[in-house]
């Protein structure tokens, strides 16, 4: 897991104690969680463009070692 998402987690962790002891909104805590979502999303999302540009990219060579022949 990268640091900034271990670093999301912890702080999750953290919210939930808040809001566990009473020393945090329900709503303030969802809207942390919802972010923390939104960051995840995001990561996701740059994993799968990243592969899709690897898998094009091997394509691309496989195709360009083809025409020489």
């Amino acid at each position: 897991m990268p640091q900034n998402l271990r670093d999301t987690l912890d702080m999750l962790y953290r919210v939930m104690a808040a809001v566990e002891a009473g020393d945090m909104e329900l709503a303030r805590a969802s809207a942390i969680a919802a972010a923390s979502r939104a960051r995840v999303v995001v990561y996701e999302a740059g994993l799968v463009d990243a592969k899709i540009s690897e898998i094009e990219r091997k394509i691309a060579e496989r195709s360009s070692r083809g025409r020489q022949f």
